[in-house]
Formats: structure tokens, sequence, C-alpha cells
């Protein structure tokens, strides 16, 4: 996909989240509205496009055999969206009835701080898990326990478990809301999940066509743990553009509720908190990209953008897709067998050991790490 494409992409993805108004001086080829579509389609936006093309005087949308198109899949998305959001609620409601506190992260809560929550393409469902208590507290091998008794065996990994797919929506149950290579810097970022643990379970949300709310996590701690998790996915399979306009619109709305004179000392807390945690450079790759295209406002940003960073991020984003599954880069042979897998991971290392040397470096130790830690939790118990 050529630069000429991908900036008409980011002019309409602007014009559909009210950044900029430049797409309106545009006239496409229905080739051009087809490589939007593509696009669209690749970086899992397509419904907050859609909202774009409805805004566009008449004579400038597609043909309306596109248009339309668009309209059916949008439609999709919407619908999608009410059965999360559904599947959300009652299975905060079940783990409770069972004895535990949930948090929804991501998803579903991403899109409330979106103009149209229901034209923000949903994924998985992840629920961060803790055992009701006086005090609430992480512990693996009690979620563990609960996910064996009530679901069976399931694959489960050092922040998460998998359970089978409630109606038809995917499900992942974490212990731990996300995690870094360096373990270092690791146990410094579980610490701030834990020290901020009790606030997050009790700040709750009314999803859209729900009869009650759902906890979800603060703004404050989203921006420190959406940045980890944004750094996971880049460091580890790959990163899409939905993932960084999640982030937009976070920004955007701590910006708009921060209503006060400490706007300073709180973007100065953020930096120095990113900096202890080995966020800093990725971050400041991760303001450019969203000043780059979303047009973000540099008074929005947690710490100064990096334009030699994020031109780098962008390039790996606009190759890879939503969670890397466009990287032409990886055969299929790649993605099929656990040694494909691994062998992709040290060449996506080797490639991003020069801007990210820390992460890169430890990546291969956090995998014999994690192995022990696998086979530590491989046998909790089960009723």
């Amino acid at each position: 996909m050529n630069s000429d494409v991908n900036n008409i992409f980011f002019e309409l993805l602007r014009y559909s989240i009210g950044s900029s108004k430049k797409f309106e001086q545009m006239t496409l080829t229905r080739e051009q509205w087809e490589a939007m579509h593509e696009m669209a389609v690749k970086q899992t936006v397509l419904g907050i496009c859609f909202n774009g093309l409805k805004k566009l005087p008449h004579e400038l949308r597609p043909s309306k055999l596109i248009f339309f198109s668009w309209f059916a899949e949008a439609e999709s998305i919407e619908k999608k969206n009410k059965d999360v959001n559904i599947c959300a609620y009652k299975l905060s409601r079940g783990f409770k009835k069972k004895g535990f506190c949930s948090c929804l992260l991501k998803g579903q809560g991403n899109a409330m701080m979106y103009p149209n929550p229901m034209m923000r393409t949903s994924g998985d469902i992840d629920m961060w898990m803790v055992p009701m208590g006086e005090k609430l507290m992480v512990d693996d091998d009690a979620v563990l326990h609960f996910v064996r008794t009530h679901f069976g065996p399931s694959h489960f990994c050092y922040h998460h478990v998998d359970v089978p797919d409630y109606h038809d929506v995917g499900v992942e149950i974490h212990y731990r809301p996300s995690f870094m290579n360096n373990l270092l810097n690791n146990r410094k970022l579980q610490n701030y999940f834990k020290e901020h643990l009790e606030e997050q379970f009790h700040h709750e949300q009314l999803l859209p066509d729900t009869p009650g709310p759902v906890a979800v996590p603060t703004i404050d701690f989203n921006v420190v743990f959406q940045m980890a998790h944004l750094s996971n996915h880049f460091f580890n399979e790959g990163l899409g553009l939905r993932q960084l306009m999640d982030y937009y619109f976070l920004l955007k709305k701590r910006w708009e509720e921060w209503n006060g004179t400490d706007k300073d000392v709180s973007a100065g807390k953020e930096a120095e908190l990113f900096k202890h945690l080995g966020l800093y450079k990725y971050a400041t790759a991760v303001m450019w990209v969203l000043k780059e295209v979303f047009s973000m406002p540099e008074e929005w940003m947690v710490v100064p953008a990096s334009r030699k960073r994020g031109k780098f991020l962008l390039s790996e984003i606009m190759l890879s897709g939503n969670f890397g599954q466009f990287d032409e880069r990886v055969g299929d042979s790649m993605k099929d067998n656990s040694l494909g897998r691994n062998i992709q991971r040290l060449r996506r290392d080797v490639r991003l050991m020069r801007r990210y040397p820390s992460e890169c470096l430890w990546e291969p130790v956090f995998r014999l790490w994690h192995y022990r830690w696998r086979r530590k939790h491989r046998n909790v118990e089960q009723s």
C-alpha cells in the first residue's frame, strides 16, 4: 500500500473522528474507495470510517453499491457490540455470584469513550478477576482453580487464561492486566497494578443496552495500563490503528475531565512514571503517531513526541495491521506451529532491538521464565 493511499486513509480517519475536515476537499475514484475499505478492514476501524462517510455531502460519497456495502458491515458491527455488551454484563454478574470481583479491560469499556460506542469494532471480552474479600488481591491460583472447576482444562499464560466462547464471544480471564518482557520493569508494573487494584473494581459504568453497570478501569489507570498493553502487542505480535485510536480517545477523555489547573503537574507525574516503568521511549513513539494520524493536540500528550521512533512505529502498524494479522513478512507456515511462531518472535526481536534493546534482549529470558511459571501453575487442583 503506497504512501498516497495511506495519507488519504489518514484524512478519512481524521474526518471520521472530527479532528479535521480536509477530507471534504477530496474526490476519490472507485479504486481509491476500494482501497479505503481494504485499509479500514485491515486496521479494524470500518465502523468508525463509516461515520465519516455518513457525514460527507452526497456528491462526495462513494457509489451506492460501495456505500451500502459499508452500511451493511457497520450494521453488523453495531449488532455485535450489543451482543458483546450483554455478554460482558452477564459474565460480570455470574462471576460475582461465584465469589469473584471482575473489571472489564479494554474493549467495550474503551468504546464508551468514542462519540458512537457502537461503531467501534468489538473483540474478545477481557475480564480482570480477583476473589472477593475484605481486601482485594491478585491471586493466580484462585482464578485458575475457578476456571478449571467451571470450564475444564484451559490454555493459560502469565497474565490470562482462555475460556470457551460465551454465546460466540471470545473470553479471556485475567489475573493481571498486562506484562512486560523486562522482568525488572514487569515487577514495577505489577506493583503499580496492585497499588491501584481496589479502585478499578469499584469504578462502574453502564454499557449500552445493559440493565446494570460493570466495573471498568479509571482514566488514570488506563493511561498506564493501556500504554503497557500497546507495548506488549507491539513487541510480541503486532499492533493496529484501532488500539492507537483507543488511546487517542482515552487522552481526549482525560483532557476533557481535567477541568482544572493541575494539567501540567499530572502530565509531569505520568512522564516520570513511564520512565520508572521503562515505557517512556515507546510512549514518545505513540504520541507522534497519535499526532500524525489523528491530529491529536500536543497538550493532550503524556510525554513529548519522538518523530524518529514514531515513524518507525507507524511503518510497522501499516505493514502488519490489527494484531499483525496482515504482516506479509510472516509466512503462513510461521503462524501454524509453535516452532515457527518462536522463530518469528526472535526475528522480530532482532528487527526492533536497535530502538528498544531492553524489551528485545529480555524477551528470550522472559520466555524461559514463563515456561517455569507455567509448569508451576499447570497442576492447580480442580475440585
